[in-house]
């Protein structure tokens, strides 16, 4: 079962069914990435991230080959996701995003990263390390 699936099926109490990935064009105009945010932090992190209202989640279509990136500063964190990878590969979107939620805990892929990794594929979750695919060579 696909990480969105199990998603669809374990809450009813939200519409994500109204952001299915199947037959629409554009995944900005789909996906809400607040509500995908809180979601994932309840199901995979207990609530322990940064709330939603105190991070910035948004799309941008200037990250190249990147899938995502995840930016702390002193003004502020900000997870941003690579629209025109998605609407390529829009079945790796939990993984992705769960990907740089991981980076909140800590910013590079070492060893407590990858506990991350471990701990949510035992929840069902497979997460990339590195992305899978090279948009400019696969064009």
């Amino acid at each position: 079962m696909s990480g969105i699936s199990m998603c669809l099926e374990q809450t009813p109490e939200v519409d994500y069914l109204k952001y299915s990935f199947l037959n629409s064009y554009d995944i900005c105009n789909r996906v809400d990435l607040n509500e995908y945010y809180t979601y994932y932090n309840y199901l995979y992190f207990q609530d322990t991230l940064t709330p939603v209202d105190f991070i910035e989640i948004r799309w941008n279509d200037l990250l190249g080959d990147l899938a995502g990136m995840c930016t702390k500063t002193y003004s502020g964190t900000i997870i941003e996701l690579n629209p025109i990878y998605l609407n390529k590969y829009p079945e790796e979107f939990p993984s992705i995003i769960v990907h740089e939620m991981i980076h909140l805990i800590t910013l590079d892929h070492g060893d407590r990263f990858l506990e991350e990794v471990e701990r949510i594929s035992k929840l069902g979750l497979e997460i990339n390390v590195y992305c899978k695919h090279n948009l400019s060579v696969e064009g």
